[in-house]
């Protein structure tokens, strides 16, 4: 077969609209970070964007952020429960707990098993609670009265990063 050479490339910079190679195939791999410059071309001069191929870029992504509110309280945020964590692996809730505090849930509670120890610092926005687990290091069914109530405050709910595969977990 023949040999095909392309330049990989970090930053392409293009005229006007983007071009089909760019978008298909090898070409976003290879043209890097894409940037399309407006060099004043009459609309009626570039081609026809009926053809299926759609695009979304950053200046569509912009007008569709709204103006965020910076005075509300914190509980019209919502409320993001984080349940999971076992002895074995202690810190893989925090991760989903932190995430979610920095995406602008208002509030975030993390229930980790009674027994499971942290080895990590957590953001002190971040509210822990820890659930029975009749010593095991697991959440199991002893946390399913606890995490029952806390459940009713929660408007979206992480179940599970962290929870292994020990059986007993599986009883949640």
């Amino acid at each position: 077969g023949s040999a095909t050479l392309c330049l990989e490339a970090d930053l392409t910079l293009t005229f006007a609209v983007p071009k089909r190679g760019l978008l298909l195939g090898e070409g976003p791999r290879c043209c890097g970070r894409l940037l399309v410059a407006d060099i004043g071309i009459p609309a009626t001069y570039l081609p026809d964007s009926s053809d299926g191929l759609q695009t979304f870029s950053a200046a569509d992504a912009l007008a569709l952020l709204k103006r965020e509110d910076f005075t509300p309280y914190k509980s019209r945020r919502g409320h993001v429960g984080v349940i999971g964590g076992s002895r074995l692996y202690p810190h893989a809730p925090a991760l989903s707990a932190e995430a979610a505090l920095r995406t602008g849930a208002g509030l975030v509670t993390l229930a980790l098993p009674q027994s499971c120890e942290l080895f990590c610092s957590l953001p002190k926005a971040l509210m822990v609670r820890r659930v029975a687990d009749g010593g095991s290091g697991f959440c199991n069914a002893f946390a399913l009265p606890q995490l029952t109530e806390m459940g009713r405050n929660f408007q979206a709910l992480v179940c599970g990063p962290g929870w292994g595969q020990a059986e007993e977990s599986l009883v949640v």
